[in-house]
């Protein structure tokens, strides 16, 4: 970029050469004398009159012309810069596309640390969950039961297992999607924004020497998605969450991974509530299920095809693979990135895997380049290539976390398998049988179901010569509960499935839940759908709310915090939908316009010119004519050189 200083050099240039256009004149003149002038065209007029009438024609032109060229400079561009429109541009493009980059690499790079953190958050919660799955066994497990689970999918249902996980997924999933659509579509921001400016940047994503160009009024990014390879119908069978839509779909109106779910093809979808298939050409909206009045559960996906969306391992055994990806969007083509055995694959257009050393992005200006490949910034000709956006490694880390997950719901069906087996042995259930309490947290041990029940088994043991030996001291302590001192309590009656009245010593009690949220009212209330306890305040007796008991609570009867309520709701913890705040990006600086020197140089020549010819046409001076001919086809045919050389000086 060059400086008004050049300009303003060009113009004192020109005046410098104009004042010397007398001298010019008079030695054109005294080589070949002038006409003469006669009395009568100056009458009255002194010798030296002539002379400065003469003289005054050029330099009032002189004046003329230097004033309005100043004036032009310093009015029009005042302190703007002076340089090459092209070139500021593409510097431009060039700037914003590198930062960019830089945010896609910071964005990757942190999201890469949070995913690793959220996997061993993950890891701490075994013992809840697998809990969470003993009570559901326990209390699902009736005396007409097998004794081997049959259906370990209903128990995790049960427990809202799945709809647990699926929420915390969400919440990391749709952070990431956040992360990546943002970065990495902020060029269409600019496209449109400014189409004239970066109308002829492409970005591209570059693989292991092949790239992808996206035009940049075209979305692209990354969407972190659970990858599912459907080779059999008889392993076709995923958990679907439609409940789960990220603040992303809202705010931008696209579908991303808890919005859509991507097909290699032109696969298909069911549930198994229903009969119909839901056809799926490249991609399917959620919302297309949801109109049809289904909900969250099992489906089925027409083998064939590999398919992506918020889908969870079944542990029936009929599950279709499960796997933590991304999908690659542009438009309706996509590509499917998965890790396996640690490497990256890439599945592009319904094209087989393909082993993929690095994935990265980049920019380029130009139409005309061609990549050739090779994975160097060299072969990618005129482009913004930065090695160091090696998304893979964030690939990598959400791989790993899925795994995770898919490791809780595993351990989970475990936990149910062994209370179901523990209850069908015994022909009897209890909510208070916990085998996951007793069982080492050391992956080393590698045990299985018939360890855990062995161990269980010894505990259970230990436990009842323990209570038996020390159980008298616990019961002659003076330990009561105050109705006062509890937070919540409700006055009514316990009844068994027949309509019997079983709290016979206790008129206050205290409600517990373990699985899902519930609402205590006045009147009938039953823990059907539910995993429910009831402690007696007078007694401290244990009230175990199986199928078809109920209790019911006075009017005026439930006290809560002190005081008399109408109802009150017990929260069971859980996963809570996390949003994301609103994007509230600063305004990008607007590029500066330049005034082209080229053009300037040429006005100034061209003027320059057109003085020396019109003072010389004056003092008939064809020497002069002819010099301001010549300048003026110089300015015009070689501005940008005269331009580079002068503004290259001094700019």
């Amino acid at each position: 970029m060059r400086s008004v200083t050049a300009c303003r050099f060009l113009s004192v240039l020109v005046v410098a050469m104009l004042a010397t256009m007398p001298i010019i004149a008079v030695s054109s003149s005294s080589a070949e004398p002038a006409e003469t002038i006669t009395e009568t065209e100056y009458s009255g007029l002194t010798p030296w009159d002539n002379v400065n009438q003469v003289l005054s024609i050029p330099f009032l032109t002189l004046g003329a012309m230097y004033t309005t060229i100043g004036n032009w400079i310093r009015g029009d561009i005042g302190e703007q810069e002076i340089g090459d429109p092209d070139s500021v541009g593409e510097y431009a493009q060039m700037v914003k596309s590198k930062s960019i980059i830089k945010m896609i690499n910071v964005v990757s790079s942190l999201s890469t640390k949070l995913v690793a953190n959220d996997k061993e958050t993950w890891s701490l919660t075994e013992s809840y969950i697998n809990r969470l799955a003993e009570i559901s066994a326990s209390t699902l497990w009736n005396s007409d039961a097998s004794t081997d689970l049959q259906d370990p999918n209903a128990i995790l249902v049960y427990a809202g297992i799945y709809d647990l996980i699926a929420k915390g997924n969400g919440n990391t999933q749709s952070a990431l999607d956040w992360g990546m659509y943002h970065s990495m579509d902020e060029l269409i921001a600019l496209y449109q924004n400014d189409q004239q400016l970066y109308r002829d940047i492409t970005a591209s994503f570059i693989w292991s020497g092949h790239f992808n160009d996206f035009r940049s009024n075209q979305h692209m990014t990354l969407d972190f998605e659970t990858i599912s390879k459907v080779t059999s119908s008889s392993n076709s069978i995923v958990y679907l969450d439609l409940d789960y839509m990220s603040n992303l779909d809202i705010e931008t109106g696209l579908s991303t991974s808890a919005g859509k779910i991507y097909c290699s093809g032109i696969g298909a979808i069911r549930s198994l509530e229903s009969n119909g298939w839901t056809n799926i050409n490249g991609s399917l909206s959620l919302s297309v299920l949801k109109n049809q009045g289904l909900s969250s559960g099992w489906y089925q996906l027409r083998e064939g095809y590999t398919y992506a969306g918020p889908f969870y391992p079944s542990m029936n055994g009929n599950s279709a693979p499960c796997s933590g990806g991304a999908v690659l969007v542009n438009g309706s083509d996509v590509g499917f990135l998965t890790i396996q055995d640690g490497n990256l694959y890439l599945s592009y257009n319904g094209g087989n895997d393909t082993n993929v050393s690095y994935l990265t992005v980049a920019y380029r200006f130009s139409d005309n380049t061609v990549y050739t490949g090779g994975g160097s910034s060299n072969s990618y000709y005129s482009c913004i290539y930065e090695n160091d956006v090696m998304l893979k490694d964030l690939i990598s880390a959400y791989s790993v976390y899925y795994a995770e997950l898919y490791e809780r719901i595993s351990s989970a069906s475990s936990a149910a398998h062994l209370m179901w087996r523990i209850s069908g042995d015994a022909r009897s259930s209890n909510i208070f049988l916990s085998p996951s309490s007793v069982i080492p947290q050391i992956r080393e041990l590698g045990y299985d179901e018939d360890m855990a029940y062995v161990l269980y088994r010894a505990a259970l043991d230990e436990s009842a010569q323990w209570y038996e030996n020390y159980g008298k001291v616990l019961n002659d302590g003076e330990v009561t509960l105050s109705e006062e001192s509890l937070k919540l309590t409700f006055s009514g009656k316990v009844f068994d499935k027949s309509g019997n009245v079983t709290s016979v010593s206790d008129t206050s009690f205290i409600p517990v839940v373990y699985l899902k949220d519930y609402v205590l009212t006045e009147g009938r209330n039953e823990f059907d759908d539910n995993a429910g306890i009831l402690i007696g305040v007078q007694t401290g007796s244990i009230y175990y709310m199986t199928f078809g008991s109920y209790f019911t609570v006075n009017d005026n009867g439930i006290v809560y915090d002190g005081r008399t309520v109408g109802s009150v709701t017990l929260h069971v913890k859980g996963v809570e939908e996390i949003g994301i705040h609103d994007l509230n990006k600063p305004t990008d600086p607007t590029v500066p316009s330049v005034k082209s020197g080229d053009v300037l140089c040429a006005i100034i020549m061209v003027e320059f010119g057109a003085i020396i010819a019109l003072v010389s046409l004056l003092f008939r001076a064809p020497i002069g004519i002819a010099i301001g001919a010549v300048l003026a086809i110089l300015g015009i045919v070689f501005s940008g050189t005269i331009a580079d050389i002068l503004l290259g000086l001094l700019g």
